[in-house]
């Protein structure tokens, strides 16, 4: 998926997101950070001539913000993955667990124990986009991780 793509999901996602209630939440999330940084490579690739090299400025830029323009692709591709089954899911289930998701800090690295919860649950809703499964549609993988992350203590 190319970075502009990411970009419309992203935006499609936080807009989903909006729809369950959860605009001031959504507006102050890290995805929103992170789409900044999307929306930044899209520029940058779009003002480059085709064969030119990149200005040494930006260059730079690239490579002092390297951790935070992969995390924000990494997190955000992951993200809206989910989108189509979290459409499928009941609206105060989806709220619930989004609400969630969109807390915690831009990097990891920044995590404490207070606020770890957000991306251990956000790992709940994408690990079956990522995993091989063989014989369990994605539907269901969701489904089961969504059920597991009821549980106490699985995130």
């Amino acid at each position: 998926m190319r970075f502009d793509e990411i970009l419309q999901k992203l935006d499609e996602t936080l807009e989903f997101c909006n729809s369950l209630g959860l605009s001031g939440i959504v507006k102050d999330s890290r995805f929103v950070q992170y789409r900044q940084h999307i929306d930044s490579l899209v520029q940058i690739l779009a003002s480059r001539p085709p064969g030119e090299s990149l200005p040494t400025d930006v260059h730079e830029q690239l490579r002092t913000n390297h951790l935070r323009y992969v995390i924000s692709l990494t997190e955000s591709f992951e993200l809206v993955l989910t989108l189509p089954y979290l459409k499928t899911v009941d609206p105060k289930i989806a709220r619930q667990k989004l609400k969630k998701v969109l807390a915690g800090p831009f990097l990891p690295t920044d995590e404490d124990q207070n606020s770890n919860e957000a991306r251990n649950l956000y790992l709940n809703l994408t690990l079956p986009q990522n995993l091989p499964l063989q014989d369990l549609n994605r539907k269901s993988a969701s489904l089961l991780t969504l059920r597991l992350s009821y549980r106490k203590n699985s995130y």
